[in-house]
């Protein structure tokens, strides 16, 4: 992911770390790692993270002390993002490690700073010794990035490599996808957002997923849907394929994925309900999600759902739907 988005990333962690006031706790986890400071100095956590990243342990491509503090602090939502981050930065950079190998056996350095002859400062070329600091130059220049792959396209297509350039043009249409679908997401969430006045109360289907170690696996709803899947596809396929007539999707949110449901009668409540009692809602969602994606994520065969819907929520919406009923 670009520089932009690696730094945007710790502002929002650093600034729920803030709202829940846990610097003493974070220094205690950082111990040996950062200098000793007085709690008064840790209003902001930011800083904290600034020193993270000059004594060598934090950066776009080193997020372990991350993980590590979110799941300390149990801040499991904050966690799936940072390891969404990190799958789409490793994904990226493995692409970029294949094109420098494949061109780099071509020996065609000159070729390709011709190619990139205006997108860099005819300064900085006498610094350029291979193939991998042509491509930093270019990064440094905001003319190669995640976000910035038409460069990579056109060195691929001028030195004919068209299962790279495939490769490209994929991970630019699964990423374009993936933001396509979280667009939809908060588009739908802010609609119902808005509209929650006048709604009954929403449950959530809270799905996780374990493997067999029995750690628990974070990851994004996108994550787990097969590639091109849209947004409106998932909420048609588990309106349809999962849930009872009368119960609707209305939002997704994360950590894991948590499906909020609206359901427009007391028959359709308890209809829920058993789904979810007698294991089937599980196994449609099982069903639904594409378990291989987070096989091949975790390097685990065995990943097991879990599906929990709250019985006080459950009891709540039951009770509401009652009372509208009878009124």
């Amino acid at each position: 992911m670009s520089a932009i988005e690696y730094n945007n990333l710790l502002f929002k962690i650093s600034q729920r770390l803030n709202e829940l006031n846990v610097g003493r706790q974070l220094l205690v986890m950082c111990r040996g790692k950062v200098a000793p400071r007085d709690e008064e100095n840790m209003q902001d956590v930011f800083p904290l993270f600034v020193e993270l990243e000059q004594n060598g342990f934090l950066s776009a491509d080193k997020l372990n002390i991350l993980k590590d503090l979110l799941k300390g602090l149990e801040e499991w939502s904050l966690f799936g993002n940072v390891k969404s981050f990190e799958s789409k930065r490793k994904e990226y950079n493995s692409l970029l490690e294949r094109i420098i190998h494949v061109l780099e056996e071509l020996d065609c350095l000159e070729q390709l700073v011709a190619i990139c002859n205006d997108r860099i400062p005819e300064e900085k070329h006498s610094s350029i010794q291979d193939v991998r600091s042509l491509f930093q130059e270019l990064e440094n220049n905001d003319s190669l990035g995640i976000d910035h792959l038409e460069v990579l396209k056109e060195i691929l297509t001028r030195q004919e490599k068209t299962d790279l350039l495939r490769e490209v043009e994929e991970f630019e249409d699964g990423k374009n996808q993936e933001e396509e679908f979280e667009w939809r997401k908060a588009q739908a969430a802010a609609i119902a957002s808005s509209a929650s006045s006048n709604l009954a109360r929403v449950l959530n289907i809270k799905t996780l997923f374990k493997v067999a170690a029995g750690d628990t696996i974070i990851a994004s709803a996108y994550q787990l849907l097969r590639r091109g899947c849209t947004y409106d596809q998932f909420v048609t396929a588990v309106n349809t394929c999962v849930l009872p007539a009368d119960v609707k999707l209305m939002q997704i949110a994360e950590g894991s994925v948590i499906l909020k449901v609206q359901a427009e009668n007391i028959s359709a409540l308890n209809a829920l309900w058993c789904l979810y009692t007698d294991g089937k809602l599980k196994e449609s969602l099982q069903a639904l999600f594409f378990i291989d994606e987070l096989r091949e994520l975790t390097g685990e065969e065995q990943v097991e759902v879990i599906v929990t819907i709250d019985e006080e929520e459950y009891d709540q919406a039951r009770e509401e739907s009652s009372v509208k009923h009878k009124s």
